[in-house]
């Protein structure tokens, strides 16, 4: 790996080296996973723990929880800009030194360095700590010829799958990389696909889950709901049954005591939810219900 041009590079690569090698044996130790979400143009304006303002945020149970069990920032600085903030992450260092100050593109001629040491990089090549990495998502660390392998020769991920570019211009008709191997997804398994009946194109009365988590025929499964129930169809043949305005984060399965044990209402949502249900096939796009 190349060193710097810039003067003191080498040490910093080495300060930052040491650093992670540090943080990494820690998370080792404590044999815990570690999950970092970037979401592209979320502020705290966008999140109630920090905007109180009735109305002005979106329920995020989940994130408060964490938050409430754990740690909240209140003071920080940030690189409000996609591409310079993943090169910080990445790199544990600032746009100027990187030369990701802005958003990557090839007019600009900014992508991510080969001479940058990443975090992915380090943990590669610390293995004997037992630690593996992915990434998956939104790249858009670099432009131009290569770019479908930069994930993996430029930021070092041993796994990459998704988007090397800035910009879906299409939730049904994108271009999804694996390992620098790009393909075009016309139905990704993953998406909630609307099905549409009787309604206009604001509305939408069911989503449907094609299927989620492919690691095992025995593993995963297909999801339909309304708005306010939810029906998970596991591949091991059982249900889960939820009931999404009095349990929005799903932690308590209403037919865990059996159909029996349920309310006559629940019952009855759950019988409509399961019958459309078996209307939908893995095979082929959801149908038009009547």
């Amino acid at each position: 790996m190349s060193t710097h041009k810039q003067g003191g590079g080498q040490n910093a690569r080495a300060t930052m080296k040491t650093l992670l090698f540090l943080a990494m044996i820690s998370i080792a130790h404590a044999g815990n996973n570690v999950l970092l979400i970037i979401a592209d143009d979320f502020g705290t304006d966008s999140q109630s723990l920090y905007n109180t303002t009735v109305g002005a945020t979106a329920p995020t149970p989940n994130i408060n929880s964490l938050a409430a069990s754990g740690v909240r920032f209140t003071n920080a600085y940030a690189t409000p800009v996609c591409s310079s903030t993943r090169a910080c992450i990445l790199t544990g260092r600032l746009g100027f030194r990187t030369g990701v100050g802005e958003v990557v593109s090839v007019a600009s001629g900014n992508s991510l360095p080969s001479s940058e040491l990443t975090l992915p990089e380090v943990i590669t090549q610390n293995s004997g700590l037992g630690i593996q990495s992915a990434c998956f998502g939104k790249w858009h660390l670099s432009a131009g010829p290569g770019t479908p392998s930069a994930p993996n020769s430029l930021g070092g991920w041993p796994h990459y799958a998704g988007s090397t570019g800035g910009v879906l211009t299409s939730y049904t008709s994108w271009s999804k990389t694996i390992n620098g191997v790009t393909s075009t997804v016309t139905l990704d398994s993953k998406s909630l696909k609307p099905i549409l009946s009787n309604q206009s194109t604001g509305t939408r009365t069911r989503l449907y889950t094609d299927q989620f988590d492919q690691s095992a025929p025995t593993v995963g499964g297909r999801i339909l709901r309304d708005d306010r129930y939810k029906i998970i169809r596991l591949n091991t043949g059982t249900d889960s049954f939820y009931d999404l305005l009095t349990d929005p984060v799903e932690t308590t399965n209403l037919l865990a005591a059996g159909i029996a044990a349920m309310s006559a209402s629940h019952q009855a949502f759950y019988y409509r939810l399961r019958f459309n249900l078996g209307s939908y096939t893995n095979a082929t796009a959801p149908p038009r219900l009547p």
